[in-house]
């Protein structure tokens, strides 16, 4: 492309920079619908506590999607806390919307909620037998409540003791229908921003041709569409298996079943590398590894600030917040491969000069 081309392209990039940076700044400045902060001396007597903890009450006034955000305990250690907490979110009609218990809590969330009255209920919880009739009543049914109650060594919980509990909750519209939307909205932003501004820079001043294949790369890139399709297939055949058997990992089922789609794409892609297919004949293949590695750079940043900010993993279930992490494994694999392919291809071709040089 000449000059010209280059720099509307270009431009192009950074305005894709530019609207990635500011999705930060529209997320940050949702606007509050309720917030409530408490302090509470809960005290344990004979290892028994007062069962309710609290109730606040809040009004939507526009159904959506609302973040709703709850903490309490988080300046202490689980080991100092002698009860758990649960927490259910009710509507106007008695039905439990959101329900969740831990000795501390960190609730970071998205909920479609309807317009109405609603009501944080918080129950202070010191025995087995009971947190199981709470967990039986509001966050599962009869079959998980023993794997629910393993969670909490209730016997080593002090049975007297007196200990200030902070709660802050807050309920937000969302100007984005689901944080899911947005990273991916932010992700696909960011990574084209990337890669138009590295294209941009490898090829300014020659002209960019459409990618062009020999048969035998057609046909290996073939297999590689294949055995990418079968993996993928193969793992979430088994993931839906695990799943109905109630043996995957705690985790939200969106890691489960995008993990499935990014191991499918790292079979095909690195079977077309290591089969000489994936580059096309007049592709720069410095480019590719460049932007791929600016990718990988740019998620794994993303996921350790989602470490940081403690969204990563809610009441010990791994979110859909590690899904960069994923991108970062999966396009770090990729840039390895190519590198490592790299290097074997330049030893074949120095043992091709040497067996040369001897006949």
């Amino acid at each position: 492309m000449n000059k010209q081309a280059g720099k509307v392209i270009l431009i192009i990039g950074i305005v894709l920079l530019t609207l990635s940076a500011g999705m930060l700044f529209f997320r940050n400045n949702s606007k509050t619908d309720w917030s409530s902060n408490w302090n509470r001396d809960v005290i344990v007597t004979d290892g028994m506590t007062p069962k309710e903890g609290g109730v606040s009450e809040f009004t939507i006034s526009e159904a959506g999607t609302y973040k709703l955000k709850l903490s309490w305990a988080k300046d202490r250690k689980a080991n100092d806390i002698g009860f758990v907490t649960g927490c259910v979110l009710i509507d106007k009609y008695g039905r439990v919307i959101y329900g969740t218990s831990a000795m501390k809590g960190y609730i970071d969330t998205d909920i479609d909620l309807q317009e109405g009255n609603y009501t944080l209920n918080f129950t202070h919880i010191t025995t087995e037998e009971d947190y199981k009739d709470f967990a039986k009543k509001y966050l599962c049914g009869d079959y998980e409540v023993d794997s629910w109650a393993e969670g909490f060594d209730f016997e080593s919980f002090p049975k007297d003791q007196v200990i200030n509990i902070k709660y802050e909750m807050s309920v937000s519209k969302q100007g984005v229908t689901s944080n899911l939307v947005y990273g991916l909205v932010f992700v696909i932003l960011i990574s084209g921003a990337l890669i138009v501004i590295i294209l941009t820079m490898f090829t300014e001043g020659r002209r960019l041709e459409s990618r062009k294949y020999d048969e035998r790369q057609e046909l290996e890139r073939g297999r590689g569409f294949k055995y990418g399709f079968f993996t993928m297939i193969i793992y979430n055949s088994l993931a839906m298996c695990l799943d109905s058997a109630g043996a995957v990992p705690n985790m939200e089922g969106v890691v489960l079943y995008f993990s499935g789609i990014l191991i499918g794409i790292m079979v095909h892609v690195v079977y077309c590398i290591w089969h000489e297919s994936y580059f096309a004949l007049n592709e720069n293949k410095n480019v590719i590894m460049i932007t791929f590695a600016g990718i990988a750079v740019v998620n794994l940043l993303l996921g350790i600030n989602t470490i940081i900010s403690g969204e990563m993993v809610v009441n010990g279930k791994l979110t859909f917040r590690v899904t960069n992490l994923l991108c970062a494994g999966m396009f770090l694999v990729l840039f390895i491969t190519m590198f490592l392919k790299k290097v074997s291809d330049k030893a074949k071709g120095v043992d091709l000069e040497d067996e040369e040089e001897e006949a």
